[in-house]
């Protein structure tokens, strides 16, 4: 998600007016060109052409100067809100979430998916580790149907207690330090040695080939 929010919006405006200047109406020929067309605004403009149809519906059959003016305006409110609803939409992609769960999935199955064991994801959840691979993130990303930046945006944040967990009033709860990825990864039992290699490869690049392997 590396794209400005403010050229995005630019052009999809540019893309709706030019929509509204190519045809009377928006006839399904007219909509499906033009998604062939911008395919990534696929849903705004099918949003865009159903409200312009509606204000086609509700004109008068003989539309004078005036009321074309009018219909022109609701159109344009049309692309406004289409622009808001996208807006919204894209805030709440790039919010980081609360925790790092999805409803009616158990953690288990979300480590499992990510190559990691439920301890590593605990971790992860309550942002205990440092130093931890793209590639391990980028997992975690795709298990959460989130963006990398959002998900790397989440673990930059201040460590937080576990979820539900409960103490005693006078004692402060104490947060356990940053722990290295790859240290976790050494003292997690929990790992079968292939997944747990698998892991710590990931801080060891290939060594440059040397002159003897390349010849």
């Amino acid at each position: 998600m590396n794209r400005d929010p403010q050229t995005h919006e630019e052009t999809l405006t540019d893309v709706l007016n030019t929509f509204v200047a190519s045809t009377e109406e928006p006839t399904p020929a007219a909509l499906t060109a033009f998604i062939q067309r911008y395919p990534q605004f696929r849903q705004e403009l099918t949003d865009f052409a159903v409200g312009w149809s509606q204000s086609h519906w509700l004109a008068p059959s003989t539309p004078d100067p005036v009321d074309e003016g009018a219909l022109i305006e609701r159109a344009m409110g049309v692309v406004t809100s289409v622009l808001e609803r996208r807006q919204q939409q894209e805030a709440a992609v790039d919010s980081p979430p609360p925790r790092l769960a999805l409803a009616g999935v158990p953690i288990h199955h979300l480590a499992e998916s990510a190559g990691l064991s439920p301890a590593l994801w605990r971790k992860l959840d309550r942002r205990l580790l440092h130093s931890i691979p793209a590639q391990v993130v980028a997992r975690v990303a795709e298990v959460m149907r989130l963006s990398t930046e959002t998900i790397e945006r989440y673990l930059a944040q201040p460590a937080t207690l576990p979820a539900n967990a409960s103490y005693r009033a006078e004692r402060a709860p104490q947060l356990s330090e940053s722990e290295d990825f790859f240290d976790a990864v050494r003292g997690d039992l929990t790992l079968d040695d292939e997944r747990r290699q698998g892991l710590l490869v990931l801080g060891h690049p290939a060594a440059a080939p040397t002159d003897e392997e390349e010849g």
